[in-house]
């Protein structure tokens, strides 16, 4: 977004926007001092699970869209996300839970997976029932019993590659070649700023060729996402293969596997990250798939026994969010070759027994 479109929206002067801020990167950073204020409030004083959760909540209630920028703008070329805002958040959640770093950064994953399912692609508050369902699971964790492979990090072998059983026909491969250089160009310079030319030029044909496969970007965006989401599902289900009647092996596995894709797959985060904001009905539609997954995984893990009664659903969206916020700590965002033990276990101990294990 250009100043002169935010001058548009608040129906000011260009000159007048100078008057306030130098650039738009000191605008980013005023919405994110008031981020950090809101929370700031909303967590001094606060102590144990219910009483931090509920504040977090209405916190997402009330500066929602602060955050939805702040979301949008991480895989920009702004200052890290993590030291204008994540950092001194995790550590004043851990604070008032009285637990160590790697267990906060799950808990904080999950309430913001919670408050974006509900406040931005439900358009809604969370819900009461919803709040004390999600406070419940990090209480508790998923684990129906005391046992779980919490403290187990071998790590699930990676898929195979993909064989083709007959040699693609030209227009496949053409079509592949669209779709790979859209992923690299998406994830290098951002879906916004890639035109259709770039990826028909990069992936060595005409204008006409790429209208031949793709109804434009838009089109090849939800094309891209579906098969981002396909291959993930590849890398959990070769994960999980063998464990189907062992649901906490199995989500052992996933975890683990989800971080292994996300590790030699990096460009997710932002492509999905984009689409999220640039094309919502898009953003939508892959996180509704992951979520109706994750739904059936938990929902047949609580027929065999495994997994605590509850809501799937809710269940689903916390798990998710640990997850995905486990991909950015301890993955994109992690400083060194070896991924951190401590961290892992104390992820995979929070999916499992959440805060009673501390």
């Amino acid at each position: 977004m250009s100043v002169a479109s935010i001058c548009r929206a608040a129906r000011v002067a260009n000159g007048t926007f100078y008057q306030y801020f130098p650039d738009k990167l000191a605008l980013f950073q005023a919405l994110v001092e008031r981020l950090r204020q809101a929370f700031h409030t909303a967590l001094q004083g606060a102590r144990g699970i219910d009483q931090t959760a509920q504040r977090l909540f209405d916190v997402f209630d009330e500066a929602g869209s602060l955050f939805q920028i702040y979301r949008e703008a991480e895989f920009l070329a702004v200052p890290h996300p993590r030291r204008t805002f994540y950092d001194e958040a995790v550590g004043r959640l851990a604070a008032a839970l009285d637990v160590d770093e790697g267990t906060a950064w799950g808990v904080f994953g999950a309430l913001v997976m919670a408050g974006l399912h509900f406040g931005v692609w439900e358009g809604r508050s969370v819900p009461s029932a919803i709040r004390e369902e999600m406070i419940e699971v990090v209480a508790r964790g998923i684990a129906a019993g005391r046992d779980s492979p919490w403290q187990d990090l071998a790590w699930p072998a990676p898929p195979p590659p993909v064989v083709e059983a007959v040699p693609l026909g030209k227009g496949e491969q053409t079509r592949r070649a669209l779709v790979a250089m859209a992923r690299r160009l998406f994830a290098g310079q951002g879906y916004a700023a890639t035109h259709v030319a770039q990826i028909a030029a990069a992936a060595g044909v005409g204008l006409g060729t790429f209208y031949g496969h793709f109804g434009g970007k838009r089109e090849l965006l939800a094309h891209l996402t579906e098969s981002i989401r396909e291959e993930m599902r590849t890398w959990v289900r070769a994960a999980a293969a063998g464990a189907e009647d062992h649901p906490l092996e199995a989500e052992r596995r996933i975890f683990l596997a989800f971080l292994g894709y996300i590790r030699q797959h990096g460009d997710v985060y932002r492509i999905v990250r984009e689409a999220e904001f640039a094309e919502p009905e898009i953003g939508r539609r892959y996180y509704h798939g992951i979520h109706a997954d994750r739904i059936v995984f938990l929902s047949r893990a609580q027929a065999l026994g495994q997994v605590r009664p509850g809501n799937p659903a809710v269940q689903a969206c916390y798990l998710m969010g640990v997850e995905a916020l486990a991909g950015l700590r301890w993955v994109l965002w992690h400083e060194g070759d070896r991924l951190p033990a401590d961290g892992l276990r104390a992820t995979l101990r929070l999916i499992f027994h959440g805060l009673a294990a501390g």
